[in-house]
């Protein structure tokens, strides 16, 4: 082991087991190791492909101008970025964050206070409930909906006000919304679970899931994190079943691979419940800043402009062909 992978393991915190290769730089959907010769390296957060040169073209352009600037006042930047959004998803109103967690966790607040105010729950008793199995961050409220003992073991007292259920089972899901329903604020899950092994559910399960919130008037939150903006074969994975969420919380590939960029997406009816001042204060946090912003709307583009939905579906096709043909 160098001295620097030392100082790493030493200092940095406890860390998975590591691949041999330390990475020098990356390119495309390739990285360099060190001491090797270039290799396939790609991770969810990068369907652009790492360092693409559009992006980091932005990236250079906007960080001599403005990186960060207070929200409390103008940028040019974010009206775009929120106007690109909204063009593209078809939501009202965005709000912007950095990392997919945080976006989560805003996506619980916004259903909590909508629960309060729109859905008339008595106060302190809205429930979010969740998939298990799905991933949304490391957060202490995210990991109080986890499954995974490994990742709540020595972390309590865990949060309360959450309910869990088997994803993509839509029977459980309405006897729950039965028995709990006047209190159920917000249901959270990803549409294809990540972490868990990319998992697909049923036919019709989306569907399912719209049709029970829309019954029993509790919000549809989907995590679009890993599985937005392409990565499916559609921009959003719930466009599979032209299924509309609530509440939608998009990331990772938001920011290009080069700056955590998040965003939770809702209707005005929804967003609203949340009044200057009381998500905390947003002229303080890094949300919406000059450079994320400039460099999410460079993401956005080259999603488009180099079709990678369309590639994606295209690779996919070609990769189970090749399945096919070796069985």
């Amino acid at each position: 082991m160098s001295r620097e992978e030392k100082g790493q393991s030493s200092v940095g915190c406890q860390e998975p087991q590591r691949p041999p290769s330390r990475i020098g730089r990356f390119l495309s959907h390739f990285f360099y190791a060190v001491w090797a010769s270039h290799q396939l390296g790609t991770l969810v957060q990068r369907p652009q492909g790492h360092c693409h040169p559009k992006i980091i073209k932005v990236l250079k352009d906007q960080a001599e101008k403005l990186t960060r600037s207070s929200r409390a006042f103008y940028n040019d930047n974010f009206p775009v970025f929120a106007e690109r959004l909204r063009s593209i998803f078809g939501y009202d109103m965005v709000l912007p964050m950095n990392t997919g967690a945080e976006g989560v966790e805003t996506a619980l607040k916004l259903a909590r206070k909508w629960g309060y105010e729109k859905k008339k729950i008595p106060k302190d008793e809205a429930i979010i409930v969740s998939s298990c199995g799905c991933f949304h961050g490391r957060t202490l409220a995210v990991v109080s909906m986890s499954c995974d003992n490994e990742a709540i073991r020595g972390f309590g007292p865990l949060l309360p006000g959450h309910l869990k259920v088997d994803f993509g089972d839509a029977t459980a899901l309405e006897n729950l919304f039965k028995e709990k329903g006047d209190k159920i604020a917000g249901f959270l899950f990803e549409p294809i679970q990540g972490d868990a092994g990319v998992i697909i559910p049923p036919d019709g399960y989306l569907k399912a899931v719209r049709d029970l919130c829309s019954k029993y008037n509790i919000l549809m939150i989907a995590d679009e994190v890993q599985s937005g903006l392409g990565r499916s074969g559609r921009m959003l994975a719930c466009d599979w079943e032209d299924v509309r969420p609530d509440v939608v919380v998009l990331g990772k590939a938001l920011g290009g691979g080069v700056i955590p960029v998040s965003a939770v997406l809702a209707d005005k009816d929804v967003m609203l419940c949340i009044r200057p001042g009381e998500h905390g204060r947003s002229d303080l946090h890094s949300g919406g800043n000059p450079l994320a912003s400039a460099v999410a709307v460079a993401s956005l583009d080259v999603i488009i402009d180099d079709q990678l939905v369309e590639r994606s579906i295209h690779r996919a096709t070609l990769h189970w062909q090749y399945k096919l043909n070796e069985e």
